[in-house]
Order: structure tokens, then sequence, then C-alpha cells
């Protein structure tokens, strides 16, 4: 599945945007959404932590 997701994302995401903005608005619209979802999780993970008291809560793969 994700090999189906990456080889195509290269040559898809740019076409998402005019080419006038095509660099700027991608690597905004990217950046901002890693961010969000790679930056809080480790928060959540260990708020799942501390709520449950078990360290293997969070997936580790």
């Amino acid at each position: 599945m994700l090999v189906c997701f990456a080889g195509t994302s290269a040559s898809t995401l740019p076409a998402l945007f005019p080419t006038r903005l095509r660099y700027g608005a991608l690597s905004i619209s990217f950046n901002i959404s890693v961010s969000l979802f790679g930056g809080t999780t480790p928060l959540i993970a260990s708020g799942l932590v501390q709520a449950t008291g078990d360290d293997m809560i969070p997936p580790t793969t």
C-alpha cells in the first residue's frame, strides 16, 4: 500500500496546484500537515501511557 502512494505522490501532489503557486503551496501545505500529525504523535503517546499506566499501549512500529 505504501508503494502505491509513495510512487505516485511525487507527480500527483505538485499537479494539484497551479503552476504559478506550485512549489510554495505544496511546501506550505505539506509541512503544516506533517507538523500537525507528526508533531502531536509524541504528545498523544505520552498521554496514553499516563492515562493507562501501561508502557506498551502506544504502537512501536
